[in-house]
């Protein structure tokens, strides 16, 4: 059944198989565009929501303004791989927690790993201008092939410290 009713316009998709993380339609798994075996009374429908999951940033290892970033998501505390970690990164992290900027973002478990907790992010993308590390690009929740060696930090400040 169509849930929001059905269409007239010509059928584009059929059997979308799609993980979640992917930018389109068109880069989940289907058979070919425009080929399909259905009618419009399957017409898929979505309700979109721009809420953001409700996380807690924390630093762990070092000190109030410096530490191994571990992010409360789902009911767990989990660290983030340092793929692709940098400085804009760093500097949402550091706004999440109330400080102005980041100095550094260290990799490697520079403040110890994290081996109790899940891995929530990698390959993280933040031009540095982000309210919230899920605001920035990244390959999805829980997604990553790294271990705790790999848990990213941060060193932050704020400008009366300069």
């Amino acid at each position: 059944m169509a849930t929001f009713g059905e269409g007239r316009n010509p059928i584009w998709l059929d059997n979308v198989d799609c993980q979640g993380d992917e930018a389109s339609l068109l880069d989940c798994g289907l058979i070919s565009v425009g080929n399909h075996d259905c009618d419009h009374n399957e017409d898929a429908g979505v309700i979109c929501l721009n809420e953001e999951p409700d996380i807690k940033i924390r630093l762990v290892g070092g000190n109030a303004t410096a530490g191994r970033v571990e992010m409360f998501y789902n009911n767990k505390w989990g660290t983030i791989c340092d793929n692709g970690w940098d400085i804009n990164d760093a500097k949402v992290v550091c706004r999440q927690l109330g400080y102005n900027d980041a100095s550094n973002a260290t990799k490697r478990a520079f403040f110890g790993e994290g081996t109790t907790q899940k891995i929530w992010f990698q390959d993280l993308e933040c031009r540095g201008n982000e309210g919230s590390l899920f605001q920035c690009d990244h390959k999805g929740v829980g997604k990553h092939n790294c271990d705790h060696t790999m848990d990213a930090g941060v060193v932050c400040f704020n400008n009366s410290q300069c």
